[in-house]
């Protein structure tokens, strides 16, 4: 079996928040997952891939009250109306030298990290809604 990663759905509290601090860390951009729709994907910044959906709680609110709605499926009928849950992680791994400059995007942006200790380095951050990301240097 051959699995790709597709996208991550996020719950956002502050979405202006959330798009600048994923752009000015990343570079990803803002835009829309269906044409004609509303802004709700951060894109790479070539545009090739929507990398991370966002969904606010009113948006959310409103597609859980319309159940005929085919872009709101729960995972089982015992989800119907309840919190998806949370992400432990997002883990990705990058080059030693996209691992210095997002550490010093974070230092920059202020954003408070934890550095692993072992051989393997690590990083350990959150994004401005809690969602804590782990960031491998892949040498």
């Amino acid at each position: 079996m051959q699995i790709k990663w597709d996208h991550l759905d996020i719950l956002v509290e502050d979405w202006d928040k959330t798009v600048d601090f994923y752009h000015q860390l990343f570079g990803f951009v803002e835009g829309r997952h269906i044409p004609g729709g509303h802004k709700n994907c951060l894109y790479t910044a070539d545009h090739s891939q929507a990398l991370i959906h966002l969904t606010t709680l009113e948006s959310k609110a409103s597609n859980l009250a319309h159940p005929d709605n085919p872009l709101q499926i729960q995972a089982t009928p015992v989800s119907q109306n309840k919190n998806t849950g949370a992400v432990n992680d997002i883990a990705w791994v990058v080059e030693s030298a996209d691992f210095d400059l997002l550490l010093n995007k974070l230092d920059a942006l202020k954003v408070e990290y934890r550095i692993s200790r072992k051989q393997l380095r690590k990083m350990w951050f959150f994004d401005p809604n809690g969602v804590k990301f782990e960031i491998a240097d892949k040498s």
